[in-house]
C-alpha cells in the first residue's frame, strides 16, 4: 500500500483519512494499525490524529509482517481475530470481528469471511444457494461482531435456513445506545425498507422501497447517565435492523455513524470506537438430530474499555 496525499486531503486526519480508503478495516482497527507502527507517513511513525499534507507518502511499514493464520484464526491487521468457537461435523459456529465483511459485494471483493471459509473448509464451497455465500444462512453488519453458523454441508444449510425462516432461531445480542431508555422492556415492531434518498434502511415505511415487517425486543441490562446497555433479540432477520429500530425511537447506537440520531453529540471516546457498540453475544439453534445447541461469546474488549468509561 503506498498513497500520496493531495491538495483536497490537507489537514485531514490519518485515521479518517485512511477508513475511506481502506474500506474492508474499521477505524479502529486503523487506529490499532498506526499506534503499532504497521502505517507509517514519510518513513516515519506517527500518531492517528496526525493532520495531513499535500505530498505526505502513506505506506505500510516494510519490516512489519501482518499474520495472516495462526491456530485456526484469522488475524485482521488491527489485531481482531475470526476465532471458530465449535467445529462440528455439519455446522460451523464463528466469532466474527468488526471489520469484516460477510461475503462479497460490489464494494468488498476479497478479504470476506466467505473466502476464509472456502480456504479453510473446502467441502462448503458447493453448500448453500449462491456461490458468493457458502454455506452461510446469515449475516452481521460488517460493524458489527459476534456469532455465526455456517453449514458443513447442503443438508445442515437446509436445516439452518428453514429455523432461520420459521424463527426458531435464537439470537441475543448486546448493545449500548445513546440516551436513557425509560421503558424496561419493549417491542419495536414495524415495516423497515429501504430509503429511495438516503440508500439506508429506515423503519415505518414511509419513502422506502421494498418494505417488509420487522420485529425487535430489548430488555435494559443497566442505564447510565447517557447511555443504556440492553439485551436485543431480533424476531425477524432486515438488513440493519437493529440499528434502524433503535434509531427510530431515538436511541441511536454508539459509535453508529449511518443510523444517528440529530441530537446525538459525539465525543471523541466515541470516534475513537470505530465500530458500532452491537455484538452478537448468543446464538441457540437445533441440530440434524432435533438437539437444541446454544453459544455464547464475551464481550469484544474495545467495547468492554468503552463501557468503562460511561460507567
Amino acid at each position: 500500500m503506498k498513497i500520496v496525499v493531495e491538495k483536497e486531503n490537507i489537514n485531514e486526519r490519518l485515521d479518517k483519512f485512511l477508513q475511506g480508503k481502506l474500506g474492508d478495516l474499521s477505524r479502529a482497527q486503523i487506529q490499532k494499525m498506526i499506534k503499532a507502527g504497521e502505517i507509517i507517513v514519510g518513513g516515519k511513525e506517527v500518531a492517528a490524529h496526525y493532520f495531513l499534507k499535500e505530498g505526505d507518502e502513506i505506506q505500510e511499514h516494510k519490516n512489519i509482517k501482518i499474520q495472516e493464520y495462526k491456530n485456526g484464526e484469522r488475524e485482521l491487521r488491527g489485531g481482531n481475530k475470526l476465532k471458530v468457537v465449535a467445529e462440528e461435523k455439519d455446522y460451523i459456529i464463528v466469532n466474527k470481528p468488526a471489520g469484516m465483511v460477510v461475503h462479497p459485494d460490489e464494494a468488498h471483493k476479497s478479504g470476506t469471511l466467505a473466502d476464509w471459509l472456502v480456504e479453510k473448509y473446502p467441502e462448503i464451497k458447493k453448500v448453500g444457494d449462491d456461490a458468493k455465500r457458502p454455506g452461510i444462512v446469515h449475516r452481521l453488519d460488517k460493524d458489527v461482531s459476534g456469532l455465526m453458523v455456517v453449514a458443513r454441508n447442503q443438508k445442515m444449510f437446509e436445516c439452518l435456513k428453514k429455523q432461520f425462516q420459521d424463527r426458531k432461531t435464537e439470537k441475543e445480542y448486546l448493545a449500548l445506545a445513546h440516551g436513557v431508555v425509560s421503558n424496561d422492556e419493549d417491542l419495536i415492531e414495524g415495516v423497515i425498507g429501504r430509503s429511495a434518498k438516503s440508500g439506508t434502511m429506515v423503519a415505518g415505511g414511509a419513502k422506502a422501497k421494498k418494505s417488509r415487517e420487522a420485529a425487535t425486543a430489548y430488555n435494559v441490562v443497566e442505564r447510565f447517565r447517557n447511555f443504556t446497555l440492553l439485551k436485543i433479540k431480533i424476531l425477524t432477520g432486515r438488513t440493519h435492523q437493529i440499528r434502524a429500530h433503535m434509531k427510530s425511537i431515538g436511541h441511536s447506537l454508539v459509535g453508529d455513524e449511518l443510523y444517528v440520531t440529530r441530537d446525538v453529540k459525539r465525543k471523541k471516546q466515541q470516534e475513537e470506537l470505530g465500530r458500532v457498540w452491537l455484538f452478537a453475544e448468543r446464538l441457540g439453534f437445533k441440530d440434524l438430530e432435533g438437539k437444541w445447541q446454544e453459544y455464547k461469546v464475551k464481550m469484544p474488549k474495545e467495547l468492554e474499555e468503552f463501557l468503562e468509561t460511561v460507567s
